[in-house]
């Protein structure tokens, strides 16, 4: 079996959309369970943002004084307090939405995320080397 098909797309990647499609189905999961969980999933990374808000005049202090933001959240803490009501107000939406997941979801879910975090913690470095390998090699092209 080759890494890649004739398209380019890693033989890996094809299989693990295979399986996020065979898998819901295998178990019965409906397609409101599954919109919760890609909206729950999605929400998460957008406290990176949020929380960035709080350094923003200190990485970009001329930026800052020309906003308008610079008058209404002049003080760390008053970004500070922006950012947990966001961030309470995400967590209560993303918690909602896992309430609504059923038991075999609760534990597909348990298993998506242990397996992601393997793969993050003993693959990483491989997957991360090896991205930038095959970069180094398509810029020399």
């Amino acid at each position: 079996m080759g890494k890649r098909n004739k398209h380019g797309i890693p033989w890996v990647l094809m299989v693990l959309f295979w399986l996020m499609a065979l898998i819901p189905n295998l178990f019965g999961l409906n397609i409101g369970q599954l919109i919760s969980l890609a909206s729950a999933v999605t929400l998460i990374p957008m406290l990176i943002p949020v929380w960035g808000f709080v350094k923003l005049p200190e990485c970009d202090p001329e930026g800052w004084n020309a906003s308008k933001m610079s008058k209404t959240f002049a003080s760390k803490g008053s970004r500070i307090a922006l950012c947990a009501v966001s961030t309470i107000l995400l967590g209560i939406f993303v918690v909602l939405n896992v309430l609504k997941f059923s038991k075999v979801a609760v534990i597909f879910v348990c298993v998506y995320f242990a397996v992601c975090a393997a793969i993050c913690v003993f693959f990483g470095d491989k997957l991360l080397a090896a991205g930038e390998k095959r970069l180094a090699v398509k810029g020399e092209q």
